[in-house]
């Protein structure tokens, strides 16, 4: 079996495996009219990923099988990633997933990569 903490085999960063459009989203500290927040989320950084459900594979963090609707969201590694938590959700086409789990900087097969492990959120 794969480590929890290794991507298995096939998730490697080739250019052009990246080829769904993702964006990284963040709470705003908007307000209403009234002082309470508004509860918009606003674009961090839009990036190229490799997007695999996840139905029945391991997560990143224990040996959990993941549910259908889960996913592996890989990224080529950018210093901007180090700015992405748990707290922030991905876009990705019409669906928002909230991140369960992120690995920063892993080398797979040569390549940096950022990894994260999202599921659906109801938007």
């Amino acid at each position: 079996p794969a480590s929890p903490l290794r991507p298995r085999r096939g998730a490697v960063v080739r250019a052009g495996e990246l080829k769904r459009k993702v964006s990284i989203l963040r709470q705003g500290t908007g307000q209403d009219d009234y002082g309470s927040p508004d509860g918009s989320w606003g674009t961090l950084l839009e990036a190229r990923a490799k997007v695999e459900p996840l139905g029945g594979l391991e997560s990143l963090t224990n040996q959990e099988k993941r549910e259908p609707g889960d996913y592996r969201v890989t990224l080529r590694y950018h210093h901007a990633h180090a700015a992405v938590t748990t707290a922030d959700r991905v876009r990705y086409g019409q669906q928002t997933l909230g991140i369960d789990a992120i690995i920063r900087d892993i080398d797979v097969r040569g390549s940096r990569a950022t990894i994260i492990d999202c599921s659906k959120v109801d938007a």
